[in-house]
């Protein structure tokens, strides 16, 4: 039946082109005023009464689109004389009213209390806060607020309708964290996940300060966008340039790995893999830190390995993971690796320190300063665009 409706639908498409182009070759036959539409979507379709129906996205008398018809005369033409168009005729106003059982079902009022503070718990005043919730009556059934934290860190939005809501967070001399954006459910149709409101708890959102930053030396394996290298999984020893990029000579790298995998059965879930990490001279210790900012003094490992048997009940095929790394020349580092065990693919990121401290935080980005290009006339001045 689906099937029949469709080849109907595309039928009634293509008799459509076919009758305006036989009777009209240089004319536009169909106009669409706004009144009775504009922005036509989707498929036409071919009523008993031998007329065509369709639908736009717009216009009408409620602005959100139209219900219309073409009439089609007897004779197997557009009703509208030669030399003339045809202009749909309004049959239904569409508009974004929606059923009140279901607004009450699906949202709720929205009132919310947050709070702003920092990695050691002090308040964060005068931070950006961006509220976005779904919200069937509103025009694209989405709307947004924003506002700051008081000089106690706290913020608030009252007396609004919504299903979700989306409240982010952030200031400038400050880096967004896991709970710097969060989402939260105000409907009925999912109470056990439903927001409750506390003026005496808010909800506390955290941005950790800038610190120092260093001049970094960072580098990716492999160079160049695009390039996803295997390792090969007999043992075959890799060794990365972490002051370069790229692979290093054997011996000259400052990070080595060997990979070996057992995948005998090509249908099996799981399979044996390991992965052995070396730094020559240094060590390796893994961090889960979310700002691995300050490689620790001591506590590294030489070598270290992950070994994954397929009995693991904790097994695993993909590895992404961060270390910090002490290098033979007293150097600290850290590295970020994501491996695909089943074929070996792995990206590695790397940063150093060149001056010999322990401090991992990168110096804030530039500000984008624009040039103007050579081949431009004398007097040209660059600007950044200011989009609104």
């Amino acid at each position: 039946m689906a099937q029949a409706r469709a080849d109907f639908a595309a039928h009634a498409r293509v008799e459509l082109r076919q009758l305006a182009l036989r009777s009209f070759p240089s004319q536009q036959v169909i106009v669409f005023n706004r009144t009775n539409g504009a922005n036509p979507v989707g498929n036409l379709v071919q009523g008993r009464d031998g007329n065509i129906y369709g639908i736009t996205s717009e216009g009408g008398p409620l602005g959100d689109g139209t219900v219309y018809r073409l009439n089609i005369s007897k004779a197997g033409s557009p009703s509208a004389p030669p030399g003339k168009t045809n202009v749909p005729i309004l049959l239904h106003a569409v508009s974004n009213r929606v059923d009140p059982r279901i607004l009450d079902a699906m949202q709720g009022p929205i009132e919310f209390y947050g709070k702003i503070v920092d990695e050691n718990s002090n308040n964060v005043a005068g931070a950006g806060v961006t509220f976005q919730w779904n919200d069937l009556l509103a025009r694209g059934y989405e709307a947004s607020a924003a506002t700051q934290s008081d000089p106690n860190g706290l913020f608030s939005l009252h007396g609004k309708q919504g299903s979700s809501m989306s409240v982010s967070v952030g200031k400038e001399g400050y880096y967004g964290t896991h709970d710097s954006k969060q989402y939260f459910k105000f409907g009925k149709m999912d109470a056990s996940a439903k927001h409750l409101p506390i003026p005496q708890r808010p909800v506390v959102f955290t941005l950790r300060k800038m610190g120092k930053g260093a001049e970094l030396v960072s580098t990716e394996f492999p160079l160049g966008m695009g390039q996803h290298p295997q390792l090969r999984r007999d043992g075959t020893p890799v060794e990365i340039d972490m002051f370069n990029g790229g692979q290093a000579s054997p011996g000259a790298g400052q990070l080595k790995m060997e990979f070996r995998n057992d995948v005998t059965n090509r249908n099996a879930r799981t399979f044996n893999w390991k992965l052995k990490l070396t730094v020559p001279g240094g060590g390796l210790v893994e961090t889960q830190e979310e700002f691995p900012f300050q490689a620790p003094e001591s506590g590294y490992q030489l070598p270290l390995v992950i070994d994954m048997p397929a009995t693991n009940k904790n097994w695993i095929t993909d590895l992404r993971t961060k270390y910090y790394v002490h290098l033979s020349d007293g150097k600290y580092g850290r590295v970020e690796i994501d491996l695909m065990a089943y074929n070996g693919s792995i990206r590695v990121h790397s940063v150093v320190n060149p001056s010999g401290t322990r401090n991992l935080e990168p110096l804030p980005l530039k500000p984008f300063v624009p040039a103007v290009p050579p081949w431009a006339p004398s007097g040209t001045k660059a600007v950044v665009p200011d989009f609104k």
